[in-house]
């Protein structure tokens, strides 16, 4: 009897808590952690607006075909090349990338979308993009 007692109070206590966690305090990104996590493509509408998805299908910067040579370069490089090839204003702080991270990819023709999901993998970032063409990380 006493066990099924601490059982169900042990429950209960369980349930109470997941109710009274504050909203913000939820993860981010509540994927698998033992799977890779790619940068979401976001656009901002307004300066103060919660960022929306994307439509990849709609956009031509992101669809832009991009050839590029990366062998052991550091993740600041190759998003200057990938900014420069794409013609996308990329603006970032240094802290927000991984310290030492270095890029290895070859590709003929690889979309703005693609090379910048391979470079930002489990870089723990999102791109928000903004209507004048600014992207952020």
């Amino acid at each position: 009897m006493m066990l099924m007692y601490r059982v169900a109070s042990s429950a209960l206590v369980l349930a109470l808590a997941m109710t009274v966690v504050p909203h913000g305090a939820t993860a981010q990104y509540a994927g698998d952690p033992t799977q890779p996590r790619a940068p979401r493509f976001l656009l901002a509408m307004a300066e103060r607006s919660k960022p929306v998805p994307v439509d990849l299908a709609r956009s031509a910067v992101l669809r832009r075909r991009l050839s590029l040579a990366f062998d052991g370069a550091t993740l600041k490089q190759a998003l200057a090349e990938i900014s420069r090839q794409a013609g996308l204003s990329l603006v970032y702080a240094d802290d927000v990338l991984p310290a030492g991270a270095l890029v290895n990819l070859r590709a003929g023709r690889i979309t703005v979308a693609a090379a910048l999901t391979d470079v930002l993998l489990d870089a723990g970032v999102d791109i928000v993009f903004t209507p004048e063409g600014r992207a952020t990380l």
